[in-house]
């Protein structure tokens, strides 16, 4: 029913499209893929060139109202997850990916933290039958099991939050042990996690997506970039050195507009896409790379 699991490393490709947070409005992420030219009203990949990659950065769900009006909310914010889950193969086919990554919003959810779910989403799931849905090997946490924390696409680094140096020394600088060790446990049922899950694996995961500075949750290169952009940059020497990437894109760091910091070297693309905030603009950014040459071009996509 689902798409394969994501790997973590991809090859360049001369189109990325990246996405920032969505919390629950698939009506304005399908005019992404509209307004993009990905995807067509009938529902056939039409991105050129056709191995073009979406990317989007995380928290698809948790749709409560950070100062919008909640009467846009028309079909409960998981809808967006397996929305995606059926863009990637649709994409899969005409020669394309749509991959999605995992924020700090589906792993609260996972973990049963739905203070942010709305009333409309609660509405057609309540907490039982949420809870049910994310519980580990379940049908929403066995989708989220087959996303990745960090991901790489030639020399391009995406995650939710951040990839900082003590997450490197953790795993020797080996991006697969992150994915891994997440997707382990977000697959094992509670019956066999005693025997399956270790202190180790426990340990990483935490440190990976619960932890305030984990990839999920950490601010910390937009606290950088506003308060000591000479840190930001030697942090992202480390970074880049260390993962052989040219730039990095974050979501979850707030901002009005997309924007590069860090000499160009970080995008944070995270600029309120959903009517849960009241603005009227939504932006995705696209990545032009010469396969050839490895010339690159941003453009940001303002819709509204």
């Amino acid at each position: 029913m689902y798409t394969d699991v994501q790997p973590t490393y991809f090859p360049i490709v001369n189109r990325i499209v990246v996405i920032g947070d969505i919390h629950g409005d698939i009506a304005r992420l399908m005019q992404c893929f509209y307004s993009l030219n990905l995807i067509s009203k009938d529902m056939k990949w039409i991105a050129e060139p056709r191995d073009t990659i979406v990317v989007q950065l995380g928290d698809q769900i948790d749709s409560l109202s950070r100062g919008g009006d909640p009467s846009w909310e028309v079909l409960p914010d998981i809808e967006v997850m397996m929305q995606m889950d059926k863009l990637d193969k649709i994409a899969k086919l005409g020669g394309g990916r749509v991959l999605s990554m995992i924020g700090n919003h589906e792993m609260m959810n996972f973990l049963g933290e739905f203070s942010y779910v709305s009333a409309k989403s609660r509405e057609s799931y309540d907490v039982d039958k949420r809870r049910k849905l994310f519980a580990p090997g379940n049908q929403l946490s066995s989708i989220l099991a087959k996303r990745n924390i960090v991901l790489k696409i030639g020399p391009y680094l995406f995650c939710h939050g951040g990839l900082l140096p003590m997450h490197l020394d953790s795993v020797s600088n080996n991006l697969h042990i992150i994915n891994d060790t997440v997707r382990k446990i977000l697959s094992t049922r509670t019956e066999s996690y005693q025997q399956n899950i270790t202190g180790q694996d426990r340990s990483l995961f935490h440190l990976f997506t619960i932890d305030p500075n984990s990839i999920l949750w950490t601010r910390e290169y937009l606290t950088l970039a506003n308060t000591n952009p000479d840190i930001l940059n030697m942090v992202l020497d480390n970074i880049m050195d260390r993962t052989n990437c040219k730039a990095i894109f974050v979501g979850h760091n707030t901002v009005d507009t997309i924007v590069p910091a860090g000499n160009g070297r970080i995008f944070f693309v995270d600029a309120g896409l959903s009517r849960a905030y009241s603005k009227e603009n939504y932006q995705a950014l696209e990545i032009y790379t010469d396969v050839n040459t490895f010339d690159v071009k941003y453009n940001v996509f303002t819709m509204s």
